[in-house]
């Protein structure tokens, strides 16, 4: 039974090889104000198979609820759904992301409009934001025309920060503050910030990034045996050292002298791919001297199992019509892509380092003390997409000189004399 108490009139709709088929007819009062509540006008007396809809959401709503009956589009005798129950299924994504202009924007009786306007029409929404297409066409214009002519319909997130641009925005904070404010003391929250998120302590953005990564379960544990290859551009004189593990691993800390993406100046991890391609694109700089531009790849082994954080393996973002996934979570999952992409992307070489890279080195250090102190089996690195290649994987071991000796088993080197082969675009 639907909300309001449902009175249903059950009509012949037509007798086909001696089977009876049904449609259904909503006649009570409550369920009329039940239908206006959910954005519905006047629907279509009508029954639909699945042979006509292009998004397959909708045909496998309709497999899953159909009854035996004539489809009105095709005239065939078929499991069908009643016209109107499809539309209470894509009211649930309509009603997720729009809604009546009515319920938060003022009337300006005057211009004879909503004062922010941003108005959508039914075939914005149907055909544009949730891309419903048919064959006849016929049932896109039902579609459209059962949406409540009487309703102005508007995205609030035109207006307002969506949940998820709330997180992010508070992310791009974090980032400024601790690129140009305070470094260390970021716990700390100024009662001279004049930024419209004033109120806001940016530790509370790792908190929340924390809490994500465990809602999400994003972890992955890289068993023993897994190889993992790690790259060194050097001159061609140095092929012979460049064949050792102690070179190819995490540099000692007296060598650690650059800040990467991970890791400030001064602390050594291991960075590294799973392929030769994602490795030399993340590693290769470009010498005038063409004796330096050798790159010799370590293929090694872990010793034992490693868990990390996956970042590859954030939830893909729900749509639009898978319904039990559009409720907070939905917008928890599109900050995650949008945060993933934003410690991932390319740094421009104009700017410097050792203050792009700090947000993403002070979330590292969170990881390993803060996270860890909370997790049964500690994380020991990061999984992420490569800056430097598109669909491939980086990652980095919070591993020293010392402990990627310990921990990983040098199988063999490869040596890159032609390496420009690997740098035409994708």
């Amino acid at each position: 039974m639907k909300a309001g108490g449902l009175l249903e009139v059950i009509c012949v709709n037509a007798i086909f090889s001696g089977t009876i088929f049904f449609s259904r007819k909503f006649m009570g009062l409550n369920d009329r104000y039940f239908y206006e509540d959910i954005g519905l006008g006047s629907v279509p007396d009508k029954m639909i198979c699945a042979n006509h809809l292009e998004v397959q959401a909708l045909n496998r709503y309709i497999r899953k609820n159909a009854v035996r009956g004539t489809c009105s589009y095709c005239d065939t005798a078929y499991k069908v759904l009643p016209f109107v129950e499809l539309m209470e299924f894509i009211m649930k994504s309509v009603n997720f992301f729009f809604e009546d202009a009515g319920n938060y924007q003022p009337y300006e009786s005057k211009e004879g409009g909503y004062y922010w306007g941003g108005q959508y029409e039914p075939e914005d929404i149907i055909q544009d934001f949730l891309q419903i297409d048919a064959t006849p066409f016929e049932i896109v214009t039902d579609i459209q025309e059962s949406l409540d002519d009487s309703k102005t319909w508007t995205n609030y997130y035109q207006f307002y920060d969506s949940i998820a641009d709330e997180y992010f925005n508070r992310w791009q904070f974090f980032c400024k503050t601790v690129k140009h404010q305070t470094r260390y003391l970021f716990h700390h929250k100024s009662n001279n910030q004049k930024l419209h998120l004033e109120n806001t302590n940016p530790s509370e953005t790792l908190q929340d990034i924390e809490q994500f990564i465990k809602s999400k379960k994003l972890y992955k544990t890289l068993p023993a045996g897994v190889i993992i290859l790690r790259g060194q551009q050097h001159h061609a004189s140095k092929k012979a050292e460049c064949q050792e593990a102690s070179r190819l691993v995490s540099p000692p800390i007296e060598f650690a002298r650059n800040a990467n993406r991970f890791s400030p100046s001064g602390i050594s991890m291991f960075y590294g791919a799973f392929d030769f391609e994602t490795v030399i694109k993340e590693i290769y700089k470009q010498y005038v001297d063409d004796l330096e531009n050798r790159i010799t790849i370590g293929k090694f082994k872990l010793k034992r199992d490693v868990r990390l954080i996956d970042l590859t393996s954030i939830p893909e973002i729900p749509s639009a019509f898978e319904h039990s996934k559009l409720n907070s979570s939905y917008y928890d999952t599109v900050f995650l892509h949008q945060f993933t992409r934003s410690i991932s992307e390319p740094i421009d070489e104009n700017l410097s380092y050792d203050i792009e890279y700090v947000p993403t080195q002070i979330i590292t250090e969170y990881f390993k003390h803060q996270l860890n102190d909370s997790l049964k089996k500690p994380i020991e690195g990061i999984l992420y997409p490569s800056a430097a290649k598109s669909g491939g994987t980086s990652l980095v071991l919070f591993w020293n000189n010392s402990l990627s000796l310990e921990n990983l088993e040098l199988i063999n080197t490869t040596y890159f004399s032609d390496i420009e082969r690997f740098l035409e675009p994708c």
